[in-house]
């Protein structure tokens, strides 16, 4: 993969851009391991799904993370869980109602070819996890929560000003990320937990975060997300060559951002245009 040049300048730019003081070397060997861990995944969702034997075999059950969950949902609410694109996420939905301890479900993306699409949703539900269509994932968070389900959304992609995006900071650089976790808590009342699947050689470990705050002591929900991405960050630069690096992060530049700024993005990114934001989402002041 890493010798179609598309692959290699996309995975190569990102690394790059996040990590402004690696070598040739070592952008290269990051971008080569983002990929690897890329064909892992989903070669690892196929053969773990539906295969109860192999889970327990294999596949950690992290007391931490259940009991944490416990303390979460005491009242009988859901809980939310954000996850990033690291490690291996797909297995984290396999894993989720044993680890967690609550019927779990998970927000995903249609995926382009019908084949593929329909592959890995028949994985991803194997063991029990309801799939949440990404259009619309706002109602279907809500229904999963009220009946006290964990409630798995990404937090690191791209998201537009109009359909709920906020900038936040990640790597030193702006970037929109969903507002949606931020506001379901705030609003409603929700615990939230960033949670992934790390994989360690031929093992893998769940981490599990909290805010650094309650969430009533957050007074927006750009301050809540950025301190989930600051959370995603740090899981990152200790695992850099298992985060998808294949994916165009770094898309959009605020109208507000400097020159300097707009230097250390990567190729492909654009300044966003009034089509980024609606009349109901004024452009924000200058956070950066």
């Amino acid at each position: 993969m890493f010798k179609i040049p598309s692959v290699k300048k996309l995975t190569t730019s990102n690394v790059q851009a996040s990590f402004r003081d690696k070598s040739k070397e070592e952008v290269k060997r990051i971008a080569c391991g983002s990929l690897n861990n890329l064909i892992q995944n989903l070669l690892e969702l196929i053969w773990f799904s539906g295969e109860a034997k192999r889970q327990k075999k294999y596949l950690p059950i992290s007391l931490k993370t259940n009991e944490l969950a416990k303390e979460k949902t005491r009242d009988g609410k859901g809980l939310i869980l954000v996850a990033p694109h690291v490690g291996n996420w797909e297995l984290l939905g396999l894993m989720g109602t044993t680890n967690f301890g609550l019927p779990f479900a998970a927000v995903a993306k249609k995926q382009d070819n019908p084949y593929l699409n329909k592959l890995i949703i028949q994985k991803r539900s194997a063991e029990g996890t309801r799939i949440i269509p990404s259009k619309g994932a706002i109602r279907g968070m809500i229904k999963a929560l009220a009946k006290g389900s964990v409630a798995a959304t990404l937090i690191d992609q791209n998201l537009p000003a109009r359909d709920g995006g906020i900038w936040v900071d990640f790597f030193g650089l702006p970037v929109s990320s969903s507002r949606a976790p931020a506001m379901l808590a705030r609003r409603l009342g929700y615990e939230i937990i960033l949670s992934g699947c790390i994989r360690v050689g031929r093992k893998y470990t769940i981490f599990t975060e909290t805010l650094p705050k309650s969430i009533s002591a957050y007074e927006s929900d750009q301050e809540l997300i950025q301190d989930l991405m600051i959370a995603t960050e740090n899981i990152v630069k200790k695992y850099p060559e298992q985060y998808l690096w294949l994916y165009k992060r770094y898309l959009h530049i605020p109208e507000t951002a400097n020159k300097i700024t707009i230097g250390n993005f990567p190729f492909y990114a654009k300044k966003v245009t009034p089509h980024f934001y609606n009349k109901r989402v004024p452009p924000q002041e200058n956070f950066f």
